[in-house]
């Protein structure tokens, strides 16, 4: 009989079900702060999780890697879907599409800080390198020239 199978000492190992539950622990645990936009690292702290037990499930399991990925884009895609949003109610007031919903300019003001300053959605966004923000109206406009000028 082989001795390479025998725990030698320590604590027991755990089962894959045991695994599997400690994941959807950690993952549960994890996910309000890391939607709420808190670093993986400060994630761990308020959740009292030890950065050794996390970084070994994510090397060893990719689909809960995947989770946690999802909740760490979560600001990203809200902040892209506002941004978004805002950019079609431009589109139907120029085309002339009834009344135009419309944002505050706090808010448009808002999300335009936060996609060139936020951890999560500089990368898709970029930094602010001056004060001054486009018009989207204007960016609209030279977007709908284009279109203009290719039917010609």
């Amino acid at each position: 009989m082989s001795n390479t199978n025998i725990n030698k000492g320590g604590r027991p190992w755990l089962t894959e079900e045991q695994k599997a539950r400690r994941k959807e622990y950690l993952s549960q645990n994890l996910e309000p702060y890391l939607k709420s936009g808190l670093s993986v690292n400060k994630a761990l702290r308020e959740a009292k999780i030890a950065n050794s037990e996390f970084y070994k499930y994510m090397s060893e399991d990719r689909l809960f890697g995947e989770k946690i990925q999802r909740f760490r884009n979560f600001i990203s895609i809200l902040v892209n879907s506002a941004l978004v949003s805002h950019l079609m109610d431009i589109a139907r007031r120029q085309m002339g599409y009834g009344q135009p919903r419309g944002m505050p300019k706090d808010d448009v003001d808002f999300l335009r800080w936060f996609a060139l300053h936020s951890n999560h959605t500089s990368g898709e966004y970029g930094r602010k390198i001056s004060d001054s923000f486009f018009d989207p109206d204007e960016e609209i406009q030279k977007v709908y020239g284009l279109f203009e000028f290719s039917k010609a």
